[in-house]
């Protein structure tokens, strides 16, 4: 889907900022912290495997174990963000692409 109402990007950016400060540190500290989390967790078989992948790229894939890494690890999440998909939206529909609608 193609974000073409401000509205679509706002809820967009509010879900990263979510994901990426609350949401994905939160399941990792429930995790470390609570015996039963990954219990409850698994009721919800939507979002288990994802909760999962979080847990392990906030924990191990992506951990930042100091200054640089945290300054890495923000400027390599902005890239993507922020440059990499916009270029690839760019080249998928560039700007003189016309829509039948």
């Amino acid at each position: 889907n193609f974000p073409y109402m401000t509205r679509h990007t706002v809820l967009w950016a509010r879900e990263v900022f979510d994901n990426t400060y609350f949401n994905d540190p939160h399941n990792a500290n429930e995790y470390l912290t609570k015996k039963d989390f990954l219990e409850k967790a698994s009721k919800n078989r939507v979002s288990y495997i994802e909760t999962l992948r979080s847990i392990a790229s906030t924990l191990k894939t992506s951990r930042p174990l100091s200054f640089q890494d945290c300054i890495r690890w923000a400027r390599l999440l902005f890239e993507e963000k922020f440059n990499n998909r916009i270029q690839q939206l760019l080249h998928n529909f560039p700007e003189s692409m016309e829509t039948s609608t």
